[in-house]
């Protein structure tokens, strides 16, 4: 054999790399004693010489696009700017969704080099992170341990793609947004919830994403946040959020508190601080010395004699808004009218909740109807067809959507409830106090104050005035002994459990006449369609077909709201609310007759051909065939499925309110938001689930009723 030039790659980054140079130094001798050239390379110690001689021999070609360069640019300006250690830029895909995927690709291309056996991962949420977890599945093959940041959700979590991915999973039982600090804070005390905190401290890699302020956004449509949030959110600037904590187009804080800061630290010379904190620690951490102060939307109501506060400079009233056209002027015009409050807010908190005036709570005595909505949206489309005579709202969010409707709605002088904004120092720090307080009557005087409250739209909110003198001592004492003699007064469990109950009962009734009245129209509805859907006559069988379709394949709330809105914006006509009822029902029953029809359809083709041939021979009509052999046939045969749909209606009965109709789960989370408290949802559910256990139960006897096949 003649001599040969031969090299020979040894080594490596593996745990097998002894045993290569091992077996390679056996082989490079070998090949030696035959008279061949050999060069021995470790990968290891000699990668970037064998580069940089195949490069100049031309065997390897680096090939750069034509944007490379910038991008790289662009890389390292990154990396300078927000201290990172790596940055990747993916180019801007030609479609729709490609860039989504390239960049879950490249990111899990990423996480996969750098897993540890037997890894532990934090993940977040969002449409990539999504997509990146499913390419990632691919990729590993040791156990991983993924980790929620983000509470009990699961939709951002590999889907069935991922199966091969080993992974253990733990969800933190816990929804990602409280309704208080005090429930957020209780929750993480839950030893469910704080186990699943440490161990996500614990990790060694997190993966994020960077969500977008905007309706399609992940945290708006999966309901982490509403529309209303979204709009405050960005009017302070908000561009995007980690974790739903948001930030500007400069990663930085902002807001209208934060400018108002700035310029106060500016104007002594101070150096401003932006620090979030927990909110359970804001007295350890004000106390401690680790703050000054505690300025973002801090409310000054019910806290009056925990700190040395500013007087109030923001006041985030509750009002009423109503059509030009509806003669409305004062609040007690409201008596007998339709209310809409968005659920969960400082309105619905205001008119209902534990700490609502008498006044407030004696005047949502005389509405004909307080009906709780998901969004503005909704409830401003509500009062335009007048479906509802007003709206209760925060003033901010009122002056936006009267300004961006046009002249079509005004808001009443007479207002609500007030909460005032201030600025909370450590108990007895009036030095401080004094001087943040003095700045902010200056900024007022020069205009910079109303200046700064123009650019975030709260102009009408100000109640900074030039005369304002912060009071101490005497003044904080009586509002705290006001407080106290207000207070509210402490009532059993049992108590609290009963009352709800009994609130809850009126909702069960609304809920009980959807499921019954829903029932009565759509079983026998379901027959036609179903005969229909069989029908010889062509384009009766696709009509059929076509709103078989559409009322499967459309989700019931938008089936709801066609029904209910659909005769204000096609023919204008007037929404009364007694059409509210009537649309929740023809709603429902249409609905539910389009998946009866199709187990209706199955029954009947089940039973045999040969019975019908049999009964025409013994002289039967076509109906007589059809009541006295194949129905009880079909009957008993669907009777499971038809059992199913019962069920899923009991639970469907919730969606009315998406046109506003209060039923038990609508009144329960009115219940829970004014009381602060989970036990109305919790006593809800143990509703439903006797309705259900009642229902399972009647339709279990009613087929071994029937078993009369064997």
């Amino acid at each position: 054999m003649p001599s040969m030039k031969i090299l020979l790659i040894a080594g490596g980054w593996s745990s097998e790399r002894e045993v290569s140079l091992t077996g390679a130094r056996g082989m490079q001798e070998a090949l030696l004693k035959r008279g061949h050239a050999v060069t021995f390379f470790d990968l290891l110690e000699n990668f970037d010489e064998l580069l940089e001689t195949a490069r100049q021999n031309g065997v390897i070609q680096f090939r750069l696009r034509s944007d490379s360069v910038g991008m790289m640019q662009q890389s390292r300006e990154l990396m300078q700017k927000y201290h990172l250690n790596d940055v990747f830029i993916i180019p801007e895909a030609e479609q729709e969704g490609q860039l989504n995927e390239s960049i879950a690709r490249a990111g899990a291309m990423y996480v996969a080099d750098r897993l540890s056996e037997n890894a532990c991962i934090n993940v977040g949420y969002g449409d990539t992170l999504s997509r990146t977890l499913n390419h990632l599945a691919t990729m590993v093959q040791n156990p991983v341990t993924c980790i929620s940041l983000t509470g009990g959700v699961s939709y951002y979590l590999p889907n069935g793609r991922s199966n091969i991915f080993n992974a253990r999973l733990y969800l933190m039982p816990a929804p990602l947004l409280a309704s208080s600090h005090e429930m957020a804070a209780a929750m993480r005390a839950e030893a469910s919830v704080s186990e699943i905190i440490r161990m996500a401290a614990l990790s060694s890699f997190t993966l994020v994403g960077i969500g977008a302020m905007h309706e399609t956004a992940t945290i708006v449509r999966s309901g982490i946040i509403t529309q209303n949030e979204l709009f405050r959110l960005k009017m302070s600037g908000a561009v995007g959020d980690v974790l739903c904590h948001f930030v500007d187009e400069n990663g930085e804080y902002v807001g209208f508190d934060l400018d108002l800061a700035q310029e106060v630290c500016d104007r002594n010379g101070w150096t401003l601080k932006k620090q979030p904190i927990e909110w359970n620690s804001k007295d350890m951490e004000l106390n401690s010395g680790s703050i000054s102060c505690i300025w973002n939307g801090f409310t000054m109501n019910g806290r009056e004699d925990a700190y040395t506060w500013t007087t109030p400079y923001v006041d985030n009233s509750q009002v009423v808004v109503v059509r030009k056209d509806s003669g409305i002027t004062q609040l007690t015009d409201l008596s007998g009218k339709v209310v809409a409050v968005q659920a969960d807010s400082s309105a619905l908190a205001a008119l209902t909740g534990e700490d609502a005036s008498e006044e407030n709570k004696a005047l949502c005595a005389t509405f004909k109807d307080l009906q709780q909505v998901g969004d503005y949206n909704s409830a401003f489309m509500n009062l335009e067809s007048g479906a509802v005579n007003a709206i209760c709202m925060d003033i901010g969010v009122a002056n936006y959507e009267i300004e961006s409707r046009g002249d079509k709605f005004v808001m009443l002088e007479d207002r609500l409830s007030s909460e005032e904004y201030g600025i909370g120092f450590k108990k007895g720090n009036t030095e401080l106090r004094d001087k943040v307080q003095a700045t902010l009557l200056d900024m007022l005087a020069d205009g910079t104050f109303e200046e700064i409250a123009e650019k975030w739209g709260l102009e009408e909110s100000i109640c900074l005035s030039p005369d304002d003198q912060v009071q101490d001592g005497n003044a904080a004492a009586a509002t705290a002994t006001d407080t106290t003699s207000t207070g509210k007064k402490n009532t059993s469990f049992w108590d609290k459990f009963c009352s709800i109950t009994k609130q809850l009962a009126e909702g069960l009734l609304a809920s009980l006449v959807i499921f019954f009245l829903t029932l009565l129209f759509s079983l026998p509805l379901g027959l036609l369609v179903a005969a229909g859907r069989m029908c010889k006559i062509a384009p009766i069988r696709w009509l059929v077909k076509f709103y078989i379709s559409i009322a499967r394949g459309t989700p019931l709330m938008l089936q709801l709201l066609v029904v209910f809105y659909g005769p204000y914006y096609l023919f204008g006509a007037t929404l009364t609310t007694s059409y509210r009822f009537q649309a929740v029902i023809i709603g429902f029953a249409l609905n539910y007759a389009a998946y009866f029809a199709e187990i209706y359809r199955s029954g009947i083709q089940a039973v045999p051909q040969g019975q019908h041939e049999a009964a025409k021979i013994l002289g039967y009509s076509k109906i007589q065939t059809f009541f006295k052999i194949v129905f009880p046939q079909m009957a008993k045969n669907i009777l499971p499925s038809v059992t199913n749909e019962v069920i899923t209606l009991v639970k469907d009965t919730s969606l009315a309110f998406a046109i506003s109709y209060t039923e038990m789960f609508t009144l329960a989370k009115q219940v829970a938001a004014a009381q602060t408290t989970i036990m109305p949802l919790f006593i809800a559910g143990v509703f439903y689930y006797i309705f259900n256990f009642v229902v399972a139960f009647v339709m279990e006897k009613i087929e071994k009723r029937m078993n009369y096949y064997r």
